[in-house]
């Protein structure tokens, strides 16, 4: 677990390698209804630390997020049915990531394994 704020909660997967980086995902829950996903792409381009960072390669890694989401997802940027994903930059923690955010719904949750009678 990443944070626990209850009732937030936010679970950090393990990295997944790409091509030339590696993404990471954040999970973030309100009580049981899973509510937006944190991607970002870690790279040495875009920094490795504070002693090399630079609004330049943040700006770039926020540039390639959203090529990523257009080109091997085919989900650009904005608002859908079921949500919507964003593409940031946070002057504040000197960050860029993909949010994708989910519709608040009414419906009654899926339940894995029930079978419809």
């Amino acid at each position: 677990m990443l944070v626990r704020n209850e009732p937030w909660c936010s679970f950090k997967l393990p990295s997944i390698p790409q091509r030339d980086t590696e993404l990471i995902i954040t999970l973030q829950f309100h009580g049981e209804r899973l509510d937006s996903l944190r991607l970002f792409h870690d790279a040495a381009r875009f920094g490795t630390s504070w002693d090399d960072w630079s609004e330049e390669r943040e700006l770039a890694r926020k540039a390639y997020h959203e090529r990523w989401l257009a080109e091997m997802l085919r989900l650009p940027v904005g608002k859908y049915l079921w949500g919507e994903v964003l593409s940031v930059y946070d002057v504040k923690s000197g960050s860029s990531s993909i949010i994708v955010r989910y519709v608040k719904s009414d419906a009654a949750p899926c339940r894995v394994g029930s079978s419809a009678s």
